[in-house]
């Protein structure tokens, strides 16, 4: 019979208050709160082989402690903003229990829903049926109440929240509010932009309930998008397809501050190759003006996550600052070198999601943050390694970087 993971869990994070043992760091009951980065999101939807490479398998696995994963059988679940929403099939195309271990798991400890929102995280729960048209609804499903919605109308239907407490976590990893951003940077639209004063209530309370489980906590801040490969700047299109920014704006018609999406740059570099150019997609650009207002808002909501964890007491890791860093200065691994643009060997190919690379560092922030605040001495990740494995890393394409010459096209 299967043993419900709750269970032991409870019992071994009481064992050792009963004891008189009680350590500064304790993390055999580690639970995770976060959206999509968190979750292992990755080209275009929610799948196993990422899962496994996400920065809570990562930390779990050199804290050397269980990580219960809602595995999703590929081609996987979910949507990225910026592209077309697909409609809800489940099963899809080679899939057959969705959720790939079957038996499931009764508890999971990733809970991380791509797409969740700080309203979601505490407002919605599984509900009945399992699949649903509304995608967030269903990936809701199979990740917060997997097996319990098919175990009978008498299983607790917990909101992200609600599951965390019920955990009796030990440690717990917040990283919530880049899915806040994802929808007005895909479209530029700055009315899509997070109520920083909605945003800081909630937020808080999130915060605050993990901190009285009395688990330990730390915070992750929010990338900007604009750092992601989802965006490429004029200057930046230029060794992807090989024209200045002069040109761009010559045969285009740009702005200079212009920012083009994974759409407007994949058709840039189409248009140019064939020699034709026509009218670009919808979606393609977003203006600067629109670019700023997204990083300045995301510079003010990381500053409400300082305070919030400066005075709950909490501990914090830069998330952004990593992001930032990755798209300034890129990343060598060995005699290889990855940069944050689109194909630049570090984000999977939506431009949104960082690959598994990105993930270890992550995952290596996090467990450095750990020894020098606990006292610890866990192990990083070899990111070496990870790399060499990164399917992400083979996305670089040497002819997609290679100028093309001269731009000579009629308009």
């Amino acid at each position: 019979m299967m043993k419900s993971l709750h269970k032991i869990m409870l019992c071994g994070a009481l064992a050792l208050p009963l004891l008189g043992q009680r350590p500064a760091f304790d993390p055999r009951s580690m639970i995770v709160v976060g959206d999509g980065i968190a979750a292992g999101m990755n080209d275009f939807a929610l799948r196993e082989t990422y899962q496994k490479q996400s920065f809570p398998a990562l930390v779990a696995a050199q804290l050397k402690t269980a990580m219960a994963l809602p595995l999703i059988e590929a081609p996987g679940l979910g949507n990225v903003p910026g592209f077309p929403a697909l409609p809800v099939r489940v099963p899809g195309p080679s899939q057959t229990t969705v959720r790939s271990q079957f038996p499931p798991p009764l508890f999971v400890q990733n809970l991380s829903v791509p797409g969740a929102k700080l309203t979601d995280v505490l407002t919605r729960k599984p509900g009945w049926p399992l699949i649903q048209a509304d995608a967030q609804q269903t990936l809701t499903n199979m990740i917060l109440g997997y097996p319990a919605l098919i175990l009978g109308n008498d299983k607790p239907l917990w909101t992200a929240a609600d599951y965390a407490e019920q955990m009796a976590p030990t440690f717990v990893i917040v990283s919530l509010g880049y899915s806040e951003y994802l929808d007005a940077a895909a479209s530029g639209d700055t009315r899509l932009l997070p109520d920083l004063a909605a945003a800081k209530t909630n937020m808080t309370l999130i915060l605050k309930r993990m901190k009285d489980t009395q688990a330990k906590v730390i915070v992750l801040n929010v990338p900007d998008p604009l750092d992601t490969a989802f965006f490429t700047t004029l200057s930046g299109a230029t060794n992807i397809v090989g024209a200045t920014p002069s040109q761009l704006q010559r045969v285009f018609g740009f702005k200079s501050d212009d920012v083009l999406t994974v759409q407007g740059i994949t058709s840039v570099a189409r248009m140019l190759r064939q020699g034709a150019i026509t009218t670009l997609p919808a979606g393609s650009v977003i203006s600067g003006s629109a670019a700023a207002a997204i990083s300045a808002s995301v510079k003010s909501y990381n500053a409400m996550i300082a305070t919030a964890v400066q005075d709950l007491g909490l501990k914090s890791w830069d998330l952004n600052a990593l992001t930032r860093g990755l798209r300034v200065n890129g990343l060598t691994v060995g005699n290889s070198v990855y940069t944050a643009d689109y194909m630049g060997g570090l984000y999977t190919l939506s431009g949104f999601y960082p690959g598994n690379t990105v993930q270890a560092l992550i995952a290596n922030g996090i467990i450095s943050t750990l020894n020098s605040s606990f006292g610890t001495s866990y192990p990083t990740v070899n990111v070496t390694t990870i790399a060499g494995g990164d399917p992400a890393t083979r996305f670089i394409s040497p002819q997609a970087r290679r100028p093309i010459g001269p731009i000579e096209v009629s308009q």
